[in-house]
């Protein structure tokens, strides 16, 4: 008895190339995914109803139900995760979600930081972990100036009568302003 194909129902010839899956003979142009059609040959598939689908199709067709129940969610967009995805601050995400809170710069292979579940790229991150200079009111990433009280960017300490640099150790304060000491004798001797 000459056997039949499981999808076209023709018969399969003896010399012929065939593909045995699900409880079946496939002709090879016929093992194909049941919702997109790509050919199954040399591809992971998964079986729903006795049909063949590819990982693609049957994570989206059948997956979701599992997924929105008891599936891991997304620590960005929260939505269930089917494919591939980082581990970061003990949530999942997405490959696409993994993005700076503030610019949305895929962060994927680059430093970072989170905080409150919120990711941040190096430049945004300075906004919530830095000191802030109290000349320039910006964020002060590495080296700063302790003095009055206050941190100062190291070129942003600075006399406040000729502007020059303050950071050699030794300076006056009047007012909580600084001078250098030339400065001071000057101005109030």
């Amino acid at each position: 008895m000459t056997e039949i194909g499981h999808l076209c129902g023709k018969p399969l010839s003896i010399c012929e190339y065939v593909i045995q899956a699900l409880g079946g003979v496939w002709h090879p142009e016929h093992f194909t995914c049941a919702c997109c059609h790509l050919s199954l040959i040399h591809e992971d598939f998964f079986e729903h109803d006795a049909e063949p689908y590819c990982t693609e199709c049957h994570l989206s067709l059948f997956a979701t139900c599992f997924s929105n129940n008891f599936g891991a969610r997304c620590g960005g967009c929260h939505q269930p995760i089917l494919g591939d995805f980082i581990t970061v601050t003990d949530k999942p995400w997405h490959e696409q979600c993994f993005r700076c809170h503030e610019c949305s710069q895929n962060l994927y292979g680059r430093n970072f930081c989170a905080k409150d579940g919120l990711l941040y790229c190096e430049s945004h991150q300075q906004n919530f972990t830095s000191l802030i200079c109290a000349s320039c009111s910006q964020p002060i990433a590495g080296r700063c100036i302790n003095a009055m009280g206050k941190r100062f960017h190291l070129q942003h300490f600075v006399c406040t009568y000729c502007l020059r640099p303050l950071n050699t150790g030794t300076f006056k304060e009047r007012a909580s302003k600084p001078y250098c000491s030339a400065c001071f004798r000057q101005l109030f001797s």
